[in-house]
């Protein structure tokens, strides 16, 4: 385990809080772990997904799969916890009650910056099992900022994908975040959209279907909590939320016309 100062000091690099950054530091221990003994089966996805390999600039709790076929992760998470007691990491990880046709984990650390036991560093594993893979993911590599983390490769969520995943989050819950990530991703997908297709079936397990009305008004729902919900994860300033929803309507729109909505 790296100590304190080697945390301190990358978050001041990074632009985010120390406690930000510990986290992060045992987010990519666990995924090392994890894809270490699990392949394409288990795909990774949402914010921390695109935080670690696609450069959002918004700090992320969680770590999001879609798992493809059965697999014994149970066993997965207790070795992955074994091998970060190996790195120094004391702790421990327990299954938790989650949604339907999930598989959730909660993993309790002692990280760098443990003092006390209100300061352990805590980490869900959030893992859909209801539903397909719709494109083939990627093989990315990560070249973890630690001393202690080696290089290692992930099976990550297509970016057309994620974008139906965000869209439908839009749809389905009211957090800002939802928004600011899609808008991120829109703006670096160089026209390169998910369809209404693949929305409509993001949307099936909760038996319903995009319309444009309905995802204006799940955009401006956001407005309230737009600031507040961001300031603080955000790794510079928020931007304006009318701004953001004007460029989020224009690229949904080309996906809407190419599908002749």
């Amino acid at each position: 385990m790296i100590d304190r100062e080697t945390i301190t000091r990358l978050a001041r690099l990074r632009g985010v809080k120390p406690f930000q950054e510990e986290k992060t530091y045992i987010q990519t221990m666990i995924l090392r772990s994890i894809y270490l003994k699990i392949a394409r089966d288990l795909v990774f996805k949402g914010g921390t997904a695109l935080y670690l390999f696609h450069g959002l600039n918004r700090f992320s709790e969680d770590l999001d799969f879609t798992l493809s076929s059965p697999e014994n992760m149970d066993r997965i998470m207790d070795e992955s916890m074994n091998d970060l007691r190996f790195s120094g990491i004391d702790g421990y990880v327990k299954s938790v009650q989650g949604l339907p046709d999930s598989i959730n984990f909660r993993f309790s650390c002692q990280g760098p910056l443990y003092t006390t036991e209100v300061s352990r560093v805590t980490v869900k594993i959030d893992i859909s099992t209801r539903e397909r893979i719709l494109l083939e993911p990627g093989i990315l590599s990560l070249d973890p900022p630690y001393p202690d983390i080696l290089p290692f490769s992930c099976a990550v969520m297509n970016a057309r994908e994620l974008q139906a995943e965000k869209v439908r989050a839009i749809l389905t819950r009211n957090k800002a975040r939802d928004l600011y990530d899609l808008w991120f991703i829109f703006k670096r997908s160089s026209g390169d959209f998910c369809t209404l297709n693949m929305i409509n079936s993001k949307l099936s397990y909760y038996s319903a279907a995009y319309t444009h009305t309905d995802f204006v008004d799940a955009l401006n729902r956001k407005k309230p909590i737009w600031n507040s919900d961001l300031e603080p994860v955000i790794i510079g300033k928020v931007p304006e939320f009318d701004a953001v929803i004007k460029e989020v309507l224009g690229f949904v729109k080309n996906i809407e016309l190419t599908s002749g909505v």
